[in-house]
C-alpha cells in the first residue's frame, strides 16, 4: 500500500527556451509526466520526487520550476521550488485568527 499526492508543475522561468526538452525529461524520469499536460498534473506514488527534480534541475540549470503536491491528509500541502540542483521546500501554514470576543457579542446581539 502507498500514499498518493496530486502534482502539479509550474515552469517560472525558462530563459533558453527548453521547455519541450524538459517534459521529455521528466517523462523519462517518472512515466507520468504526460499527465501533467493531459490532465493539468497527475496523482502518483512517488517518493523519491525531490531527488528526481534535482536532477532535473542540473540538466536545466538557468530554468525555475515549482512542484505542487497535495496529499492524502487534510493539510500535506507543500511545493518546493528548483533551480540548478537546489531545492526550496515549504509547507502550507494554516492557523486560527484570533478570537475577537468584542466582534463576537456585536454581531450576536438579538
Amino acid at each position: 500500500m502507498g500514499y498518493y499526492t496530486w502534482y502539479t508543475l509550474d515552469i517560472l522561468e525558462d530563459p533558453d527556451n527548453q521547455e519541450e526538452q524538459f517534459w521529455e525529461e521528466l517523462d523519462k524520469t517518472t512515466g507520468f509526466a504526460k499527465d501533467f499536460s493531459k490532465y493539468g498534473g497527475s496523482e502518483a506514488k512517488w517518493y523519491n520526487w525531490e531527488n528526481d527534480m534535482v536532477e532535473i534541475s542540473k540538466k536545466f540549470p538557468k530554468m525555475m520550476f515549482r512542484l505542487d503536491g497535495s496529499g492524502e491528509e487534510q493539510f500535506d500541502v507543500w511545493n518546493c521550488h528548483f533551480c540548478n540542483g537546489r531545492s526550496y521546500y515549504r509547507e502550507i501554514q494554516t492557523y486560527w485568527e484570533p478570537f475577537d470576543e468584542k466582534g463576537f457579542y456585536i454581531s450576536n446581539k438579538s
